[in-house]
């Protein structure tokens, strides 16, 4: 193989490396959004990763008898509210409401987000900043976390 050709195929070999890398990346990137960001403009966020993350609206977690860990429940920051549809391997023990979790899925067709994973500690400044929709931006009920509606 003569020099030339070498060079060629090394600088292919890279390029394809990096356009790989830089697709790939984005689903590592995904920031975390807030469900009114989310419900605001579904589109961009339609059949695609998003971590969304809220509080889990009080008498709405449902467990689905077809599937052992299957939930259904609202997600809300105060602003929206989107159904989520959690379908993962691992139960979910905590899974009540008023929790603050950051729900990790695709958005489907019709809204509501499908998850298999549900993370349960909110970093705390997303945890905070949820807090002051409750309280200052909406005058919502708040009870400790729970989120209790109009």
């Amino acid at each position: 193989m003569n020099k030339k050709l070498r060079v060629v195929a090394g600088g292919f070999v890279i390029l394809l490396g990096v356009w790989m890398s830089a697709s790939s990346i984005e689903d590592f990137l995904d920031p975390i959004k807030f469900v009114s960001e989310v419900v605001a403009q579904p589109e961009e966020y339609m059949n695609r990763n998003v971590q969304v993350a809220g509080l889990i609206v009080k008498e709405t977690v449902e467990k689905e008898e077809e599937e052992p860990n299957s939930y259904l429940f609202d997600l809300t920051d105060g602003k929206s509210t989107i159904k989520v549809r959690y379908q993962g391997s691992d139960p979910i023990q905590n899974v009540k409401p008023g929790v603050g979790v950051t729900v990790i899925g695709t958005l489907s067709p019709d809204g509501t987000l499908i998850s298999n994973k549900v993370l349960f500690k909110c970093p705390s400044k997303y945890q905070q900043k949820l807090d002051e929709v409750y309280w200052e931006e909406n005058s919502q009920a708040y009870d400790g976390g729970a989120y209790l509606g109009t």
